[in-house]
């Protein structure tokens, strides 16, 4: 599923790591905001930052996309959060990120929908192991189901938003 990069040249490359590491800031802003429309269920959010992150793994490089992800959550951490709240940001895009990995070795053979999916469920479960560590094993039973299902439902939502992208950037470099 590799497609042609964002940029080849080192300048260009940096230049839209930093346009898309502020995309991705301004998304989580807005999705904090957003969040008191999933109060009920903490931990859910629509995972627009994450459409970011796996543009920049698809379209540009495993490690940009990491450094692109890695520096939202240290941001958003230091500006707007706490440090229980970078860890749990922390643990659910660590296994975002090797769902990434992992929908990459299918190639083809998986959509940006299932990989969004993927990532999705993969950050909830990152979340309930950091929770799981600060609270206990037994929070797991009762909330992994919600967080599955949200993960689920919203990662078809941003693998849809993510086929529109790509589809555009891919007539606006002539693929």
């Amino acid at each position: 599923m590799k497609m042609q990069m964002l940029s080849r040249t080192k300048t260009g490359r940096m230049a839209a790591c930093g346009m898309l590491l502020a995309l991705a800031l301004l998304f989580s802003y807005i999705e904090s905001l957003l969040g008191l429309v999933f109060a009920y269920l903490p931990g859910i959010k629509l995972g627009l930052a994450n459409i970011v992150v796996t543009f920049a793994y698809f379209y540009m490089s495993r490690w940009e996309a990491a450094a692109v992800s890695f520096c939202r959550v240290l941001i958003m951490g230091l500006l707007f959060g706490s440090a229980v709240s970078f860890m749990y940001s922390l643990g659910g895009a660590v296994l975002a990120y090797a769902g990434l990995v992992t929908a990459e070795r299918f190639g083809e053979k998986i959509s940006f929908i299932g990989t969004s999916v993927l990532c999705a469920c993969l950050h909830n479960i990152g979340q309930i192991f950091v929770a799981a560590c600060f609270f206990g094993a037994e929070i797991l039973p009762y909330y992994l189901p919600y967080l599955l299902l949200g993960g689920a439902l919203l990662g078809i939502l941003t693998g849809a938003l993510l086929n529109l992208i790509s589809n555009k950037y891919k007539k606006v470099i002539g693929q």
